[in-house]
Order: structure tokens, then C-alpha cells, then sequence
């Protein structure tokens, strides 16, 4: 198999949003999506308070899909509602909540059942 090695001459390097493979590995197009755009707008300390329709416009999704995707995350506890924003037309604001315990503890897992595997082999 041939190395294949990308050079990004961008400059984008200083701009970036890290993902956990967490959430990549465990979760649909869509909600990988919504939430990596929410973390892109939150930044490391920050909230995203976009309303839905801002981010359905953004992602090309419905509304009332973004709506249902925020609930799922909420449920996961991927994100937190944290109150409102604005004050004529408040929208819901959200915390991207840390992942990278859960990320960390759940391959480390991973690995060392697969260890454990190639030595009873």
C-alpha cells in the first residue's frame, strides 16, 4: 500500500474545530453536521445560540430536523441547553459539553480488548 502524505498549504492550521472520533463513529451524517458546526461556532470556551433555522440554512437541513438532531444530542449529553439569548426573538443556547474522557476511555477499552485478544490467539 503506497503512503499517501497531504501537504496543507492553506493556512486554515490556526482555524480548526477538533472532533472526538467518538462522535464520528457513533452517530448519523446529520448529527455529525449539526454538531460540528455548533462546536465550530461555540470555540473552545464559547456557547452557540444560532437558531435553527440559521443552522438548517448553513447545513441544508430543515428546520425542524435541526430541532430533533439538538434534542438527540441533548439526550446524549453531547450538548447542554444553557438558557436563552436575545431578546426579541430568544433562541435556545447550547454548551458543547467536553467529550474527550468518554472518546479516551471508550477506544482505550477498545484496545486493550484487542489486545487481550491477539494474546489469547
Amino acid at each position: 500500500m503506497e503512503d499517501i502524505k497531504i501537504i496543507d498549504k492553506s493556512g486554515d492550521k490556526r482555524y480548526f474545530t477538533i472532533v472526538p472520533n467518538y462522535i464520528v463513529n457513533h452517530s448519523t451524517a446529520f448529527e455529525q453536521a449539526l454538531y460540528l458546526k455548533m462546536k465550530r461556532i461555540a470555540g473552545e470556551n464559547g456557547s452557540c445560540w444560532s437558531s435553527p433555522k440559521k443552522l438548517g440554512k448553513e447545513l441544508g437541513i430543515c428546520c425542524h430536523t435541526i430541532r430533533e438532531i439538538q434534542k438527540r444530542l441533548v439526550e446524549r449529553k453531547w450538548i447542554k441547553i444553557t438558557g436563552k439569548k436575545g431578546k426579541t426573538k430568544p433562541t435556545t443556547e447550547y454548551e458543547i459539553i467536553d467529550l474527550w474522557d468518554l472518546n479516551e476511555k471508550f477506544y482505550s477499552k477498545k484496545e486493550r480488548g484487542n489486545d487481550t485478544l491477539r494474546k489469547g490467539k
